[in-house]
């Protein structure tokens, strides 16, 4: 069966044109539940493996300590005051971009659960 329709096409009066990106279908964007369930599942993922690799926060705590104290001993008070300085400000910023992008990325995505 075939059909054929040669007149133009007429739209009602009270029609709106929508474009095609309009008609799309987007999702709902961030989420706090999809947030707070990534949290969970990787909370749930990972603390065993680290409990069990010693990874605690006292550990990472007298690492870093170590390091810096062991800087200070071979540079010096000075130089170790001035590195902590450039890199305290560049690597907070680093860490803040990071953490942001971080929480955009979780609570856009399901990735842990």
């Amino acid at each position: 069966m075939e059909l054929c329709y040669d007149g133009a096409l007429v739209m009602p009066k009270n029609c709106v044109k929508v474009s095609e990106q309009e008609m799309e279908y987007i999702e709902a964007g961030w989420s706090n539940q999809m947030f707070y369930n990534n949290l969970r599942g990787l909370c749930s993922r990972y603390s065993g493996a680290a409990r069990q690799a010693g990874l605690t926060l006292g550990w990472i705590s007298a690492a870093l300590s170590y390091t810096l104290a062991q800087a200070t001993v071979v540079f010096g008070w000075p130089v170790v005051s001035v590195a902590l300085g450039l890199c305290g400000v560049i690597g907070g910023a680093i860490a803040i971009l990071g953490v942001c992008a971080a929480i955009g990325y979780l609570g856009n995505n399901r990735v842990f659960y």
